[in-house]
């Protein structure tokens, strides 16, 4: 299970979500967002290894759609299957 929410005290978005329940253990998760161009775009600094995640959306366009998805990674450094797709997330005015 994968949720975007704003915060609402400060520019960011919370990204959270369950861990998988089939294969190795996780240790650390990445988290990538479409980009403009269509591509899927690994977030610097992501390889994390709590389950949630804020991004600062100080600097993103009002009205820019977001849709995020996370990736397990195993002790072995091995990534599993991405998550689903999130629900799209539209940036609101500051």
């Amino acid at each position: 299970m994968l949720g975007v929410s704003s915060c609402t005290t400060s520019p960011q978005l919370i990204v959270t979500w369950t861990p998988p329940v089939e294969g190795s253990p996780s240790v650390e998760y990445i988290i990538s967002v479409l980009d403009e161009n269509g591509n899927w775009v690994p977030l610097e600094g992501t390889f994390i290894s709590n389950r949630s995640y804020r991004i600062d959306m100080a600097t993103t366009s009002p009205g820019k759609v977001l849709l995020i998805k996370v990736a397990g990674i195993d002790g072995l450094g091995r990534q599993g299957y991405w998550s689903p797709i999130s629900d799209p997330y539209e940036v609101k005015e500051k």
